[in-house]
């Protein structure tokens, strides 16, 4: 079995030339982003159970806060930027084990085969993805979407993801759409047990 180090050292040779030239900085470890601020693009790899590793991708929205405690807090910056719209082809595609998941159980020979032949294939397909979402009108359709698709993977439903829900009210209110934005901000404080947060982030939403 790898190193995790010799792992993420093999993912950088094959990751980093292909998203820093599309605009990309490397943030941390298997995380790289993009910033056309207040939205930031965020391609990552995740690390599953049984040290499967999945590439998966989202927006970061500077006026989106999220919970850290009892507290609110923010992810401003490329460093903390963090998906508050998430695409994970774990949720999307049957056959993610297949297509895009990189086993890094075995020998080093069979690992930096399937992230050469696995990673590029997943940022090609992100990039487009991400070309779709440089302005808010184009990131509240990508919200709608991510609401309204089949997720034919039968893992987790959008509202699965805490920040889903949230980053939704925050771009209707941005997007013109006050009184939807207020109910689905209703919703959200009532569905994760935030009622001491609700005069805070409703006035949030009109900032």
């Amino acid at each position: 079995m790898l190193p995790a180090a010799e792992v993420d050292a093999i993912v950088a040779v094959v990751a980093d030339p292909l998203l820093v030239a599309a605009g990309f900085h490397g943030v941390s470890r298997r995380r790289w982003v993009r910033s056309f601020a207040p939205i930031r693009h965020v391609f990552e790899i995740a690390l599953l159970k049984g040290r499967m590793l999945v590439p998966r991708w989202g927006i970061s929205l500077d006026f989106v806060p999220h919970v850290r405690g009892k507290g609110l807090a923010w992810h401003r910056t490329e460093k903390s930027a963090t998906p508050d719209l998430v695409f994970d082809p774990v949720d999307f595609d049957p056959e993610w084990r297949a297509r895009c998941g990189i086993d890094t159980l075995g020998e080093e020979v069979v690992v930096r085969r399937a992230v050469e032949q696995r990673l590029p294939v997943a940022i090609a397909s992100a990039l487009p993805w991400f070309d779709g979402a440089r302005d808010l009108s184009s990131v509240m359709e990508l919200a709608e979407w991510l609401r309204t698709t089949a997720r034919p993977g039968n893992r987790f439903a959008f509202e699965a993801y805490v920040q889903q829900p949230l980053a939704y009210a925050f771009l209707l209110a941005r997007t013109g759409r006050p009184e939807a934005a207020r109910d689905e901000l209703s919703r959200w404080i009532a569905a994760n047990a935030l009622e001491p947060r609700r005069d805070e982030l409703m006035q949030l939403l009109v900032e």
